[in-house]
């Protein structure tokens, strides 16, 4: 069986690592796999994994006819999009076994919309985007989402949570880090919808103030956070190290792992971290929820409230409960890649 996946370019997003993750495990059970994008790889990124480029632009109005003619030649048994903007694209060709790979709540575009004009047009794209080929949410939150948001067919899609190679990742959390030092630790885009503004407000309101924060990550508002750190005089307890190609050893020395998402659909850190057995906290947004529950849910914080985090953060530090396996088992690779199988009988 030949499996393709699409994507705009690799760039050390979420959907990306989404992406990776499949493919090594469609490989390791024996299936061919390719992974194809239409920009060059982003410079501060850099993966093993072979791609394909077609040096295509997502607007361009010959775009789908020459990914068409490319799946003709290609002939995959399975063609896995991600990123809406993609869905797009895709949604006009005509090939079997397309699946759109939801990573996000697309109500949360809908919302940023300012007047039912706006709102009306876009809920129109989005159920002309979505009628024809079939769509494979990340969370049961997300489909939850697009059936309460838009007029979409239930039967066209279904929920798949993100794989995880619980023995890949527990291996690289064992290379070194060297350092001794106390910190706390957010992984991710330094981009609008992470609120890193709101974690950065929150962490200068923490009891322990020695503690060092670890920002992983590369985005456009860099440059912004460093001023915001200079206003609330936390620059020496900040480190940016940047995109690192292995975080997991990083989560595996971290006192605790923070998320402050606004909008979230499943988040890759959060379950990464309970592998690791290392505690998080984070906004209660619909993704998290899915994985916070039971124990975990009282270190949820309400979204875009900087008080209620750091008392979420200052309890974490305090205490704990223990992070057993059932916390993340329903996300091993294995049965998730199994599952993406299973859609083509």
């Amino acid at each position: 069986m030949k499996i393709i996946q699409f994507i705009n370019e690799i760039s050390g997003g979420g959907a990306e690592a989404v992406l990776l993750r499949l493919h090594d495990g469609f490989v390791k059970r024996g299936f061919e796999s390719q992974i194809v994008t239409l920009k060059p790889q982003n410079d501060y990124f850099s993966t093993s994994v072979s791609t394909t480029c077609l040096h295509l632009k997502k607007s361009a109005l010959t775009t789908p006819a020459k990914i068409a003619l490319f799946l003709k030649h290609a002939q995959p048994d399975m063609v896995l999009v991600h990123i809406c903007d993609l869905h797009r694209v895709f949604s006009t060709i005509e090939y079997p076994n397309i699946f759109f790979v939801v990573h996000l709540e697309l109500s949360y575009k809908l919302h940023t919309k300012n007047n039912f004009f706006s709102r009306y047009r876009f809920r129109r794209r989005i159920e002309r985007t979505y009628q024809k080929h079939r769509t494979i949410t990340v969370s049961h939150a997300i489909k939850k989402d697009m059936l309460s948001h838009f007029n979409l067919d239930e039967t066209k899609i279904e929920a798949i949570y993100n794989p995880f190679d619980l023995e890949k990742i527990v291996r690289k959390s064992l290379e070194p880090l060297h350092t001794d030092e106390a910190f706390l630790l957010y992984i991710g885009r330094l981009v609008p919808i992470k609120r890193v503004d709101i974690l950065l407000k929150a962490f200068a309101k923490i009891k322990n103030k020695t503690i060092k924060l670890v920002l992983l990550g590369e985005g456009p508002l860099k440059g912004e956070l460093q001023k915001l750190a200079s206003e609330l005089h936390i620059t020496e307890r900040l480190i940016f190290p940047g995109w690192q190609s292995n975080p997991f050893r990083y989560i595996k020395k971290a006192k605790l792992v923070l998320l402050s998402s606004e909008s979230e659909s499943l988040s890759n850190v959060l379950v990464e971290s309970l592998m690791l057995h290392t505690p998080v906290v984070s906004t209660k947004t619909a993704g998290a929820q899915e994985i916070m529950t039971d124990a975990l849910q009282p270190y949820l914080a309400a979204v875009n409230d900087i008080d209620d985090l750091a008392s979420k953060i200052d309890l974490a530090m305090q205490t704990y409960p223990e992070i057993r396996h059932t916390c993340y088992e329903k996300f091993h690779a294995d049965r998730i890649v199994q599952q993406y199988i299973d859609l083509l009988s």
